[in-house]
């Protein structure tokens, strides 16, 4: 359902925007080229950027609970205080500054 909606938003947004395009077209030639893009046509576009953006939320996976609690039990002590030191490599970077 979520796939299908966020297609539909993104094709209600396509077609506003081809008939933007149309519309200031016939516009030029009328010579009237400061016209305002009518209310259906902006209307179809805010549809369709709501459709699509309420179908790409829907479609997210639930949130993962990222506490410390939930892996407390799993992990023995010794691996929830173990960091790795800050390891620089600044004799590998300063091969690529050389200007021999």
């Amino acid at each position: 359902m979520s796939k299908l909606l966020a297609f539909l938003g993104a094709i209600l947004m396509a077609h506003a925007a081809i008939s933007v395009g149309q519309f200031r077209g016939i516009m030029k030639e009328r010579g009237d080229a400061d016209a305002s893009i009518p209310l259906d046509i902006i209307i179809e576009c805010l549809v369709g950027m709501v459709l699509a953006s309420f179908g790409y939320i829907i479609g997210l996976n639930p949130y993962e609970d990222i506490s410390s609690d939930s892996s407390l039990s799993s992990k023995p002590i010794e691996a929830l205080l173990y960091r790795p030191g800050f390891y620089a490599r600044v004799s590998r970077r300063w091969g690529y500054f050389d200007e021999e």
